[in-house]
């Protein structure tokens, strides 16, 4: 068994890479850049349901006008319209859709300050109890491994 005086240092900088290694990645694969974008710079329009995919995580397809050009958009994450079941979704329905001026290809048919909340809880519990999970996990297999020996 490790001495508590020395596997501390040891713990402390395991976590800490750990971390910023799920941190990183978190982040990376993550559309929280999106979310924040349109949360900050994001204005609204009108636009509507084109098509319904529920095989493909209850997916919406969209499209929305902006200065008479037509854009798509597909949304998987966040309810389009609160308190609306998907099945209660009609293709041609009306829906809001945030989007960003400068780049009007970027948008969502959501809020995108509640989608960027849970963005950023998903990469804090992540980065918090994911080192944890890891270094927890290491720390029994090298226990049942020396029991066995």
């Amino acid at each position: 068994m490790l001495r508590r005086s020395n596997s501390l240092p040891l713990l402390v900088i395991a976590y800490f890479v750990l971390a910023f290694v799920l941190a990183a990645m978190a982040g990376a694969f993550n559309d929280w850049k999106k979310s924040y974008l349109l949360t900050k710079e994001g204005h609204t329009t009108s636009g509507w349901i084109t098509a319904k995919e529920p095989a493909n995580h209850q997916a919406l397809r969209y499209q929305y006008n902006v200065e008479n050009q037509t854009y798509r958009g597909v949304q998987v994450r966040g309810q389009v319209k609160p308190g609306v079941r998907f099945e209660d979704i009609r293709i041609g329905e009306q829906v809001q859709v945030v989007f960003v001026p400068a780049q009007p290809n970027i948008s969502c048919a959501c809020d995108p300050a509640a989608v960027l909340r849970s963005d950023i809880v998903f990469i804090v519990v992540i980065v918090l109890l994911g080192p944890l999970g890891i270094i927890a996990l290491s720390f029994l297999t090298k226990r049942r491994n020396s029991r066995k020996e």
